[in-house]
């Protein structure tokens, strides 16, 4: 059976009342690398996406909150600056990483 390619994602959501953002949170923190408070990396193949959407969707509502998925090219695609700009360098030069990132990123992308 043919292992199906994992992609990377920016999760980023607006949730409206603080219960459903929390479970939310906890949930989405566990599959993922957490950015800022509400945007996440994912690393995922086509079936771990369809199930973490079916979650998300079921832990919002979809009439007042706002949660976004966006593909992207990798971890090197990633640009910042601003306050948490230093403890995400290593995302784009790999030599620069700090080293609680360089588990999270061999953890999350066999880096």
């Amino acid at each position: 059976m043919p292992t199906l390619r994992k992609s990377h994602y920016l999760v980023c959501y607006d949730i409206c009342e603080q219960r459903r953002l929390q479970r939310l949170h906890r949930f989405i923190a566990k599959h993922g690398l957490a950015l800022q408070r509400s945007v996440f990396l994912l690393h995922v193949n086509p079936a771990q996406r369809r199930e973490i959407e079916t979650e998300l969707v079921s832990l919002a509502n979809v009439h007042h909150d706002d949660i976004r998925l966006y593909p992207i090219y990798g971890p090197g695609a990633i640009w910042c600056a601003g306050t948490q700009a230093q403890s995400l360098s290593g995302v784009n030069d790999p030599g620069q990483v700090p080293s609680t990132l360089t588990r999270v990123m061999k953890r999350w992308f066999g880096r």
